[in-house]
């Protein structure tokens, strides 16, 4: 066999190069593998970078893993020392095709997402409001019982699989603030669900990462304005080099759920059957945001089919379907006494403006994230609340003036948190750098850990 395959590859390297570049698109590792075992010549020829370029190229995103393993580092480290040899193409699939699965806690304001690292999306998800709430306080014995409940139940959805596994927590945007309590609370916080997790699980590591950070690196940036959109709670996070500026973050009350209340009140007046999987299917499909609110056109009714108990129905919505969100930008209009998401992001960027005012990659990047953030119209109104909210910049050189660019981002993927979280977790020095053992846990206590992930 092993002499009948020398020829074969003889006769097959008398082809074309580009050729033979082609063909090698049809084999899989494993195959290049034992195909470079068979002589010198295979050898050769299968360590060509081209070939590991392609292979890179079908099964992950080159790009991703580039920016993830020269510009992500944790808290104020540097980046890692990458040298030539370990960015090769094959160095690189190597890696990535057999590195260790990470069981990722991507917690929300309101949702509780789980699965591992070397999957797209989620395995699966659960309501849970006391992690990522302000209002519930975590340190409570009700709270921690609440808490244990919630993974307890991950775990065993997740299988044995988690065995022995490192476990990397996605935390919620709840006292990301500078102050004093902020502080103190997020140490507490991170300090109960660490204990937790040691607790419940054999995992030899543990890692937390800021949602904020995750959604930023999910885009390849790190550097911007995070504007998370949550169930109960509108964050904006200001990211300098992979570090937040809890100076100046700003949050307010608003989120997808109470744009479902007010949705609900409006469509409750309808001589209907409404439940809520009905509300929120109307909410994520067809309300839109104006981008100018003091637009008079009036668009057409759409209509919305629905069940009831004497069969499919179907009725015509119209004024609801750009009210409703109108929530998040005037909440004063329903009675709520919060600040409007454009008057706390306007407030953030003026602060930001007069601090540090020649970052211009953090005023001019803005970066939607949260369910909330896929609503149509949402990108268009937000550059118009933010319309000349930075003065003119004088260039050093020329002398003239000109207006900063605003760009407003959206991550393509549904689960931007995910996503960044899954890209640090397959990071070469992942273990190494962004994890804590279960060992420093015992010895240095909560200390080390809050040092660590401050």
């Amino acid at each position: 066999r092993r002499v009948h395959g020398g020829l074969v590859c003889a006769k097959m390297f008398v082809l074309p190069d580009d050729l033979l570049l082609l063909l090698s698109s049809f084999f899989s590792h494993q195959s290049l593998c034992r195909l470079s075992c068979v002589n010198k010549t295979c050898s050769q020829w299968t360590n060509q970078p081209q070939i590991w370029q392609l292979l890179l190229d079908r099964h992950f995103s080159v790009q991703d893993i580039l920016f993830a393993e020269t510009q992500l580092h944790l808290g104020s480290r540097p980046p890692a020392c990458i040298c030539p040899d370990m960015l090769s193409p094959k160095a690189l699939f190597r890696h990535y095709a057999t590195r260790n699965n990470v069981c990722v806690i991507d917690s929300g304001s309101g949702y509780c997402k789980y699965g591992f690292s070397r999957e797209a999306v989620p395995c699966g998800s659960t309501i849970f409001l006391e992690y990522g709430d302000t209002q519930h306080v975590v340190e409570d014995p009700a709270c921690v019982e609440a808490l244990q409940r919630m993974f307890a139940l991950a775990f065993v959805r997740l299988g044995g699989q988690i065995q022995g596994m490192p476990l990397m927590v996605v935390e919620p945007l709840h006292y990301v603030g500078s102050s004093t309590e902020d502080t103190a609370k997020r140490h507490v916080s991170r300090d109960i669900v660490a204990s937790l997790l040691f607790k419940l699980t054999d995992t030899p590591r543990l890692c937390f990462v800021s949602q904020a950070l995750c959604a930023l690196y999910s885009i390849r940036r790190t550097t911007g304005i995070i504007v998370n959109l949550g169930f109960n709670k509108t964050s904006i996070v200001p990211v300098v080099d992979g570090k937040i500026l809890r100076n100046f973050v700003i949050s307010n009350r608003l989120g997808a759920g109470t744009i479902s209340l007010i949705l609900s009140r409006f469509i409750a007046a309808r001589e209907h059957q409404w439940n809520m999987s009905d509300v929120r299917k109307i909410k994520e499909t067809l309300c839109f945001i104006r981008s100018d609110p003091n637009e008079q056109e009036v668009p057409l009714p759409v209509p919305f089919s629905f069940e009831t108990d004497n069969g499919p129905m179907v009725v015509q919505l119209q004024e609801e379907l750009y009210v409703s969100p109108e929530v998040l930008f005037v909440p004063e209009r329903f009675g709520i006494a919060e600040s409007g998401l454009g008057e706390i992001l306007r407030t953030c960027i003026r602060g930001l403006a007069s601090a540090v005012p020649d970052r211009f990659d953090l005023l001019s990047t803005i970066v939607l994230c949260g369910g909330t953030s896929k609503l149509n119209g949402l990108v268009a109104r937000v550059k118009h609340e933010l319309n000349g909210v930075l003065s003119p910049v004088k260039h050093p050189t020329l002398g003239t003036s000109f207006d900063i660019p605003m760009n407003i981002l959206v991550p393509p993927m549904s689960e931007s948190a995910w996503h960044g979280a899954s890209m640090i977790a397959s990071m070469r020095n992942f273990e190494s750098d962004w994890t804590i053992s279960r060992a420093q846990y015992g010895q240095f206590g909560p200390l080390f850990l809050n040092m660590m992930f401050e």
